[in-house]
């Protein structure tokens, strides 16, 4: 997919979930490659609040280039807020949605 030289984008809890003060964490990793390891650009535990957490990051590749992107939520807990993310992935504002459902990938305690 391309990804260029800046990758744009956001995510954030459900905002009811998360002014409900729902039982439960998450962790958003956000890496890419173009053939060899993968390079970590973002590694944080989700703020338990409403709102977005917008992303501008510098990939250190050229305009243009083509990789892969791996994002990895990791969430815990009884009832961990519903998740959900938005990346622009090429100047042509092509959009790649994506919803998490906080139950696909839980961490037991």
């Amino acid at each position: 997919m391309p990804l260029g030289a800046t990758l744009r984008g956001w995510y954030a809890l459900d905002d009811d979930d998360a002014k409900a003060r729902r039982r439960g964490r998450h962790r958003f990793e956000l890496a890419i490659r173009t053939g060899g390891d993968w390079t970590t650009l973002r590694d944080d535990p989700v703020a338990h609040r409403p709102g977005r957490a917008h992303l501008e990051l510098t990939t250190g590749l050229p305009a243009g280039a083509r990789g892969d992107l791996r994002v990895r939520v990791t969430s815990e807990g009884e009832a961990p807020p519903r998740l959900g993310f938005n990346f622009v992935l090429d100047e042509a504002d092509a959009n790649l949605d994506a919803n998490l459902d906080a139950n696909l990938e839980r961490t037991p305690r």
